[in-house]
């Protein structure tokens, strides 16, 4: 009988524990038909799941977005893992050997579901709410941790949410030229300093993605599904990926994307919904959330459905079709709940699997080692930092080795070469092998496809620096680099100008009020450093600067001082700057400029709306910069933009941008004939597109844009070049021909087209001129010589 009374209040203990957790809607008081929910309603029920559930979901924070909203995951496990979630961690990494000591086993699969990196793709965070009260019902899987990271872009959901409730009418009427299916600029699918967070998991330049991989390498899922919306005409794409798909994802992991395939197949047909897959969204670059999770050992998904702001609340497609938030989040739901359900049919071959794939003697690469020679001590120093970030193994030598043979980075054909001190090495034996693989390869192989994004981010590329790959390890002598100290009593210091961390460190010292002077130009630039004003707060703090960046520096005696003439030298200043802001901007290219100024410079600058700029009192700045967008309905003042110009004034046009040029009528620049392949039916075919590859840009010896280079730069050309070089020695021109050609994609139609293409260059006019860039020097913050060049239109004198 006693039995029959304990039993009886369980049940009813359980019953009513069941009626505490409410759903979304009935916690937060509102339907998601009527509306989205903002940052705080999301934050709300995910710290009312963790309370009123605690032996099950915990809220785990890791950080801060720009605007200072709340980043964080909740976990949910069953209550014995969930109080020993650390040791589950360290069980998993230890079983991979990412941490020692390596164990070889777990039997926990973690599952992370990521919601809403996108912050217009809207319904995600909402089906995350959705997720986790499922699994206050439902129950989670045995042995199984599951990670929900709700809204991985706070700032940009706010952006678009607090848009759309402002504009929102609720009638049923359907109206596409609506203002509420129209987003105001700029859209909520970016973080605050206007960045893409979706390609930005390998590179983590965002404050966001370097805080979400912290906490993401701490885990290293199994499986990593992230949600996603595209336009609404499409129906819902889940995996396997398009081609091309890289060749060092492996059979165990296309096969395990095959099976998750045919459980969603089901689902899909079950209840009358369409879908694709194998179209459109390929698995190659390597800084998505799908792919970064390949290339790290786990099953990376996207899911992705029509929707995102297009469909606000309610959308009719042209089939007549009728999409609601509702059933963009039902959609998102049924797909969660299903692989939730399936995924412990695959659990030990999964985990089997992700312990296999971290295993080096199985992996099967063309590489064995890769050296990279010591020729820039800031961009190996900037290098491996990344590596660190990474969690990739590497040693620098510590002595001259001998000579050798490698695959060039440069040229991709075996050379000789010799090791010399402080060259550093990585072995690809060691757990991250196909990763290093992936990021240090001159050329990709992905046959004759389109690519959804860029071909080509070899390592080597971004920073400028001399590689060589082995196809045999070799035993070279190591130890570790003790880096000299640079330490100084003298106010006056001499710095080469070799690299962008060169550049940051010249910013932060005209910040500081510290006189900065220049002289040299290709190849020979020093910056040197005169205390002046600075405080010693600021001096200590450039002096720290100096050693963490890993700067070739000296001090100077007054006597070598006024020796070497350095106040006759070109003294920098912060220039004032504006920049075009608005709508015929484009965000990522804006987002990409102001990243460097704010966040890694931290100079001041000024928005000006582009409507405004007929208006503007241009002898107000400095330096005008316009980023890629359309502007050839701009209306400036031509006659005072021309006597600004004339008087000093400068302007830095990029891409898009160089549609000033059209609108003054001054230094256009010659359009190539490219009617052949324009024309062409077959004109986005492979074969006549370029697809996000690295070229050497030959720099002209007499440009102020060649400070600090030697005879070449590296940047990426994303697609095939639209100007010819007109007069090089007129514009002090940087061009690319074919045989420039470092790694990725170009297509056999558009070699001939690329001889004598026009990248960089200056229109001088008066005292004053106009830096052109007719590719982005900034791209996602993750082009060292871009920025450098940037830096020298910037700072630099024109002439």
């Amino acid at each position: 009988m006693k039995v029959l009374k304990t039993l009886v209040l369980l049940f009813i203990s359980l019953v009513s524990f069941a009626q505490k957790v409410l759903s979304p809607e009935d916690y937060l008081g509102f339907s998601l038909k009527e509306r989205f929910a903002y940052q705080q309603d999301i934050e709300k029920y995910c710290e009312y799941i963790a309370n009123v559930d605690p032996n099950r979901f915990r809220r785990i924070n890791y950080g801060k977005t720009p605007e200072g909203r709340s980043l964080f995951i909740v976990a949910a496990a069953q209550k014995n893992d969930l109080q020993n979630l650390e040791a589950i961690q360290k069980a998993h990494l230890t079983s991979v050997g990412l941490s020692q000591p390596t164990t070889g086993f777990e039997n926990k699969l973690i599952l992370w579901l990521s919601f809403n990196i996108h912050g217009d793709e809207a319904s995600g965070s909402e089906a995350a709410l959705r997720v986790l009260h499922y699994l206050t019902e439902k129950g989670i899987p045995d042995d199984f941790i599951i990670l929900i990271d709700p809204n991985q872009n706070p700032d940009g959901r706010e952006r678009y949410v607090q848009w759309f409730q402002q504009v929102h009418k609720h009638g049923k009427k359907y109206d596409p030229t609506d203002v509420e299916y129209n987003q105001q600029w700029p859209h909520g699918r970016f973080n605050h300093f206007l960045n893409d967070l979706n390609r930005d998991w390998l590179w983590q330049v965002q404050p966001e993605s370097k805080q979400r991989m912290s906490l993401y390498h701490q885990w290293m899922p199994h499986v990593h599904i992230d949600f996603h919306e595209m336009e609404p005409e499409k129906t819902y794409f889940f995996p396997p990926s398009a081609d091309p798909v890289h060749e060092l994802v492996t059979r165990e992991q296309e096969n395990t994307t095959y099976y998750i395939n045919s459980f969603l197949q089901k689902l899909f047909t079950s209840q009358n919904w369409d879908s694709f897959s194998k179209e459109e969204f390929d698995l190659l670059y390597p800084s998505y959330a799908d792919s970064y999770s390949m290339f790290n050992g786990g099953i990376g998904l996207t899911m992705e459905q029509g929707g995102s702001n297009e469909a606000g609340m309610f959308y009719i497609t042209g089939t007549k079709d009728t999409i609601t938030l509702e059933s963009r989040v039902e959609k998102h739901l049924a797909v969660a709940k299903t692989l939730i359900e399936k995924l412990p049919e695959l659990k030990d071959q999964i985990i089997e699997n992700f312990r296999r794939y971290y295993q080096p003697e199985l992996a099967q690469t063309r590489f064995e080692q890769f050296v990279i020679k010591n020729t820039n001590g800031s961009k190996i120093a900037g290098l491996v930092r990344l590596l660190d970030q990474l969690n990739i193994k590497y040693h620098r030598t510590s002595t001259i080795t001998g000579s050798f043979s490698g695959v060039s980075s440069v040229t991709n054909t075996t050379e000789t070469f010799q090791i010399d001190k402080g060259d550093l090495v990585i072995s690809l034996n060691q757990p991250k092998k196909r990763l290093i693989q992936i990021l240090f390869e001159s050329e990709t192989k992905m046959g004759d496809h389109k690519t959804y994004d860029i071909s080509s981010w070899s390592l080597p590329f971004l920073h400028h620096l001399e590689s060589y790959a082995l196809t045999e390890e070799i035993q070279i002598e190591s130890s570790a680099v003790v880096e000299p100290t640079f330490s100084t009593e003298s106010d006056l210091i001499r710095i080469n100008y070799n690299s962008a961390y060169a550049v940051e460190l010249l910013a932060h010292a005209l910040k500081a009020q510290t006189e900065v002077y220049l002289k040299g130009t290709l190849g020979e630039t020093q910056t040197f450093l005169k205390k002046g004003t600075c405080t010693d707060e600021d001096w200590a703090i450039l002096l720290a600067d100096i050693n963490r960046l890993k700067l070739e520096a000296s001090n100077l005696s007054e006597r070598n001082w006024k020796k070497e003439q350095i106040e006759d030298a070109h003294r920098l200043s912060i220039p004032r700057i504006g920049i075009a802001f608005g709508e015929a901007t484009n965000e990522a290219s804006v987002g990409d400029l102001i990243t460097l100024l704010e966040a890694k410079w931290q100079i001041p600058y000024t928005r000006v709306l582009t409507e405004h700029f007929e208006f503007l009192k241009i002898e107000d700045y400095d330096v005008l910069i316009f980023a890629d967008g359309n502007y050839r309905n701009i209306r400036l003042d031509n006659d005072k933009v021309k006597r600004w110009l004339a008087n000093g004034g400068k302007m830095i046009l990029m891409e898009g941008g160089l549609d000033i040029n059209h609108v003054l009528d001054i230094g256009k620049p010659k359009q190539k004939n490219l009617d052949e392949i324009l024309y062409s039916k077959e004109k986005n075919e492979p074969k006549n597109l370029v697809q996000g590859a690295f070229f050497k840009v030959d720099m002209h010896p007499e440009s102020i844009l060649s400070s600090g280079f030697d005879s070449s730069s590296y940047l990426l050309i994303e697609e095939l070049p639209r100007f010819e070089v007109k007069n090089p020695d007129r514009n002090l021109a940087g061009i690319i021909n074919s045989e420039n050609h470092l790694g990725g994609y170009v297509g056999s139609n558009t070699r001939r087209y690329l001889n004598e293409s026009y990248i960089l260059g200056t229109y001088h006019f008066g005292n004053g001129g106009i830096h052109q860039f007719t590719v982005n020097p900034l791209f996602r913050g993750i082009l060292m010589d871009g920025q450098q060049l940037f830096a020298n239109a910037l700072f630099l004198p024109i002439k």
